[in-house]
C-alpha cells in the first residue's frame, strides 16, 4: 500500500491514514454533535478496515509542530448523475441523467480536541476542504478521469447544508430530480442525508 502521498501546509500535513503510525492516535477524535458522531465512529471503528481493503481512502490532517489530529476526510471513486441535458421527460429518469465519472467525498471530520486547544483553528474543515481535499483530486485526475465531486449532508436544511452550498461551493439538484436520485443513491450513514456535487474545471 503507497503510504507515502503528502501534501504540506505551514501549519498543517496532510498524508494517508496508517495503521503503523496512527491507529492508537485516533482514540483522542471527538465530534460532539449528534449529527456528526458517525464522523467519529467511523475514524476509529471503520477507517483501517476501509482504507485496508479499498473501499475508502482516508487522509489525517496533523498540526506540523504538536503532531496532533486536526481532522480527517475520506474520498471513494463513484459515478455521479447531472440532470443538464437536453431531455427534460419527467417520466422518464434514465433520460434526465447524464452520468459522470465522480469521487465522493464520504467523510471529513474535524477534531473537536484539537480545536478547543487552538484559538486559530476556527474554519478548519473548510481549510482542509479547499487545501488538501482538492489537492489529493488534483492528483486522482492525472490518472482517471473524473468530472464531478460529490458527497451528502446528514441535514436537509440547516447550518451544515448551509456550509456545503455557501463556504464550500457544492449544489442541490432540482427537488424532483433530487427525490429519485436518493432512491437509486445514498449511503448506509444516514436514511435523510441530501446528495450535494460540484462540477470540477478543467484539466490542465
Amino acid at each position: 500500500m503507497i503510504e507515502k502521498i503528502e501534501y504540506a501546509h505551514e501549519q498543517y500535513v496532510c498524508r494517508l491514514l496508517s495503521a503503523k503510525t496512527d491507529i492508537s492516535d485516533v482514540d483522542d477524535f471527538l465530534i460532539t454533535k449528534a449529527s456528526g458522531k458517525h464522523i467519529e465512529d467511523y475514524i476509529k471503528d471503520q477507517a483501517f478496515r476501509d482504507q485496508r481493503t479499498g473501499v475508502n481512502r482516508t487522509y489525517l490532517v496533523r498540526d506540523i509542530e504538536t503532531n496532533e489530529i486536526a481532522g480527517f476526510f475520506s474520498l471513494k471513486a463513484g459515478m455521479a448523475f447531472n440532470d443538464e441535458v437536453e431531455d427534460k421527460d419527467a417520466n422518464n429518469f434514465s433520460k434526465l441523467l447524464n452520468i459522470l465519472p465522480g469521487v465522493e467525498l464520504s467523510y471529513l471530520g474535524v477534531n473537536e480536541n484539537y480545536v478547543k486547544q487552538h484559538a486559530d483553528a476556527k474554519g478548519l474543515g473548510a481549510f482542509i476542504f479547499k487545501r488538501f481535499v482538492f489537492a489529493a483530486i488534483a492528483d486522482l485526475r492525472q490518472f482517471v478521469g473524473v468530472r464531478m465531486l460529490y458527497g451528502f449532508s446528514v441535514e436537509n436544511e440547516g447550518p451544515l447544508m448551509d456550509r456545503y452550498l455557501t463556504v464550500y461551493g457544492f449544489a442541490r439538484m432540482p427537488k424532483e430530480v433530487e427525490t429519485e436520485m436518493h432512491q437509486r443513491l445514498r449511503p448506509n450513514i444516514d436514511d435523510d442525508c441530501t446528495f450535494v456535487y460540484m462540477f470540477l474545471t478543467n484539466v490542465e
